[in-house]
């Protein structure tokens, strides 16, 4: 890192990180920086996604950077700046307002494919996403069931309440149009702000392109208080449709993530299982 930033580390401290990959905060007298080490395909994501939304006026993480290919270290790395102020605390901080209006302008960049962004580029040069169709990436939750069974990550019963749903509600979460970039994992904690002033908006390791109601579906986990303040800033009125397929979209979201976790060697899947049945139940009344 020293190399990387031409003047001396003085410490590390480990962060905080998904089962996928390691963080670190670095330390040095010109400023902190964050280091991720972890999988190719997200760091690229991350690097890529991180300029590209900085040329529709959004604040993310500067990039120092990219490392995919070992020179420096026993795996992939991505260095970047770390942002200034501190992740939002609750839901009504007004930071919140302003990560909405930035979402919107993340939402008007066009994408090539649907899903989680892959290493490959189009014509463009911009990274492009895994399905050709945004069907075939909602289809991965329906898909993976079988797996999550045979390792007890979910009992039968609840993965014949899952396949029911999904295939019943397949309407709710159709999306023909064009894809658009997506933050993949917005919520509070990836939202800085100062002094109560916006800062900017961190970890893009799950950008992807598609449908825009999948982002502010994932934020809507954290529940309505801080929902309803983004939206105030996306401009966007939650009625009960747009709640059905915020649900059916968490429940696709949910159901992925135990599979990565699973694959992973991960055995955080209480708190998953816990957010599917309660949509589930939601659902069902």
């Amino acid at each position: 890192m020293t190399r990387y930033l031409g003047e001396p580390v003085t410490g590390t401290e480990q962060l905080a990180g998904y089962v996928g990959n390691q963080d670190f905060m670095i330390h040095t007298a010109g400023g902190d920086f964050v280091l991720k080490v972890g999988d190719r395909r997200e760091l690229t994501a991350e690097a890529w996604a991180c300029e590209r939304v900085g040329s529709v006026g959004v604040t993310a993480p500067d990039v120092v950077a990219l490392d995919v290919d070992r020179h420096a270290l026993p795996a992939p790395f991505l260095l970047m700046r770390r942002m200034s102020g501190a992740a939002v605390s609750h839901g009504r901080h007004p930071a919140l307002v302003e990560a909405g209006r930035q979402l919107r302008r993340v939402h008007s960049i066009p994408m090539t494919g649907y899903g989680f962004l892959t290493g490959e580029r189009d014509t463009a040069d911009a990274l492009i996403g895994a399905h050709p169709t945004w069907a075939g990436f909602t289809a991965e939750a329906g898909a993976c069931l079988d797996e999550l069974v045979v390792h007890q990550v979910i009992s039968g019963g609840l993965a014949d309440r899952l396949q029911k749903v999904l295939h019943e509600l397949r309407d709710t979460v159709r999306f023909d149009g064009p894809g658009v970039l997506l933050h993949g994992d917005l919520k509070p904690p990836h939202v800085f702000a100062d002094e109560g002033r916006f800062v900017g908006i961190i970890d893009w390791g799950d950008a992807a392109c598609g449908d825009p109601l999948y982002d502010l579906a994932r934020f809507s986990l954290v529940g309505a208080e801080a929902l309803t303040t983004l939206l105030t800033g996306y401009g966007l009125d939650l009625d009960d449709d747009l709640q059905t397929t915020f649900a059916v979209y968490r429940l696709i979201r949910m159901t992925t993530i135990l599979r990565e976790e699973l694959r992973a060697g991960g055995d955080w899947f209480a708190t998953y299982r816990a957010a599917i049945e309660s949509d589930l139940d939601r659902l069902a009344r």
